[in-house]
């Protein structure tokens, strides 16, 4: 049910820890969510994990991201209801730099701090490394099928597609 006790009206499953985390759930079902603002705006999102101070806290209707870090994956918002299968782990993995940007994109895994920091809709990319797959500072990242590995690689890749850079 819901943890704050003020929105719940058929939620499931879910686990909150922290202040303000799953505070808007509705109708939700199976989240974990860990830390000050995990999860917090999420409503009728299912199937997330988020561990650390506002991770996937933008996110009121995504399923099945995982998101662990500071901030990791704050702003992953698709939109429409869907399962996303990002997975986030860093410091502020996969969070754009530039706040109230939506992250739309689906099935990439990104490791590391700042990994995929720019991406808006950029669809299966993986990022390992320090600002791995980041775009250019400000810049969103649209491209789709990118393989990166390494200190700020494909840091420069705004809109490629099947890229790799090691």
């Amino acid at each position: 049910s819901d943890p704050s006790g003020t929105t719940d009206t058929g939620s499931s499953y879910n686990v909150a820890i922290g202040v303000n985390a799953l505070d808007a759930v509705t109708t939700s079902g199976y989240n974990t969510a860990v830390g000050a603002e995990a999860l917090g705006k999420t409503t009728t999102g299912d199937l997330n994990v988020a561990y650390g101070y506002k991770t996937l806290t933008e996110s009121t209707v995504g399923d099945r991201n995982t998101a662990v870090g500071y901030e990791a994956l704050r702003d992953v918002e698709p939109a429409s209801k869907t399962d996303m299968y990002n997975v986030g782990l860093g410091f502020k993995a996969g969070t754009n730099a530039s706040a109230g940007t939506d992250f739309t994109g689906v099935k990439n895994t990104l490791l590391g701090s700042f990994s995929g920091a720019e991406i808006t809709s950029g669809d299966s990319n993986v990022a390992v490394g320090y600002q791995a797959g980041g775009g250019a500072s400000g810049s969103a990242v649209t491209g789709d099928n990118n393989t990166s590995a390494g200190d700020n690689a494909l840091g420069a890749v705004t809109t490629g597609h099947s890229n790799t850079a090691i």
